[in-house]
């Protein structure tokens, strides 16, 4: 299976982590920035930095961005996202992610599961670097 993580902060990196460690599944990390996506792959977090053509192989897609970023993503690219994909996000606050992806997954055909991972209390977020070194995979 392929996964694209979008978005590699604290819970992004964390799924990234995870997954890569427990299941045989490929991981593919995109990120708005370089340095996480490098320091991803140095780790081990992921097998590859994601590119647009990747996304139209995503068997799942998990959407670790801010709920602004996370419906731009999808809708810049729900016309590559196959029909089979299961897309899923993290963001806490679902009053703009439900409604506006559950259009888009109606409108192109993907499925959308709005999801929580509940990853406690918001603090100041280490780099991924520190993730990647000092934190269990999940």
């Amino acid at each position: 299976m392929n996964i694209i993580i979008s978005g590699l902060g604290i819970i992004g990196g964390s799924f990234a982590k995870a997954l890569a460690k427990y299941t045989d599944h490929h991981i593919i990390g995109i990120n708005r920035s370089e340095k996480p996506l490098q320091d991803a792959l140095a780790c081990g977090a992921i097998h590859e930095i994601g590119t647009r053509e990747s996304i139209k192989t995503a068997d799942m897609i998990i959407l670790g961005t801010f709920p602004e970023a996370a419906v731009k993503f999808v809708r810049d690219n729900a016309d590559i996202i196959q029909k089979s994909c299961i897309v899923t996000d993290t963001s806490g606050i679902k009053g703009q992610i439900c409604p506006e992806l559950v259009q888009l997954s109606k409108e192109y055909g993907f499925k959308f599961i709005g999801g929580h991972p509940m990853a406690g209390k918001q603090t100041v977020l280490p780099p991924l670097t520190l993730i990647c070194s000092k934190m269990p995979a999940i």
